[in-house]
């Protein structure tokens, strides 16, 4: 884990991994919501995804881990040397 108020290559490829799980989570929620109409409602299957929003949820995702590795040490508590 990195010092305070530093990020390190694991820290940069655990964020890259969290927006990958963002996406992954977001495209099943909407495949699931899809099948959820066609079961239950009975309307037809349909899978409307919405990029700009799964590219939001990945970015955000990242950017929250980040910045609580950037404000973590090493041990992982927030703002404490």
């Amino acid at each position: 884990m990195s010092k305070l108020f530093k990020l390190d290559f694991n820290d940069l490829f655990n964020g890259l991994l969290f927006a990958i799980i963002g996406n992954i989570v977001m495209y099943l929620m909407v495949i699931f919501s899809s099948l959820y109409e066609l079961v239950i409602k009975g309307l037809p299957f349909e899978i409307n995804i919405d990029f700009q929003a799964i590219l939001v949820i990945s970015i955000f995702s990242a950017l929250t881990y980040l910045s609580k590795r950037f404000f973590s040490n090493p041990v992982g508590d927030v703002l404490t040397k």
